[in-house]
């Protein structure tokens, strides 16, 4: 089925984060509790770094949306979240492996 907006949840630290992607608009929003820390339209930007303040702390968020998907946030160069949604990642990431199957199938029949 398909859900226009894909969200979830993690744990950072004492703080619960909330991410979330509009498919259709192509927001990419993080919360922090009730506040939004991160909010970023992103049509046509393959790649995206921006710093992120959550609980008075600076973070950074790195966002690939080529042909993969990836988010994760940084934070002193370390990756904190290695990926923020993961459902968008491996929906991705089987596209992928499918457009590629049906092209190999396409050019060997």
């Amino acid at each position: 089925m398909f859900k226009r907006i894909q969200e979830q949840t993690h744990q950072l630290g004492d703080t619960q984060i909330t991410v979330s992607y509009d498919r259709l608009t192509s927001r990419f929003v993080i919360t922090s509790g009730s506040e939004v820390s991160y909010s970023k339209l992103l049509f046509f930007i393959p790649f995206t770094t921006s710093k992120v303040s959550i609980s008075q702390t600076i973070y950074s968020v790195k966002i690939l949306s080529l042909i993969i998907w990836r988010a994760k946030l940084l934070h002193n160069g370390l990756t904190v979240i290695p990926e923020l949604l993961e459902k968008r990642r491996s929906k991705s990431i089987g596209s992928l492996v499918y457009s590629t199957l049906m092209g190999v199938l396409r050019v060997f029949s």
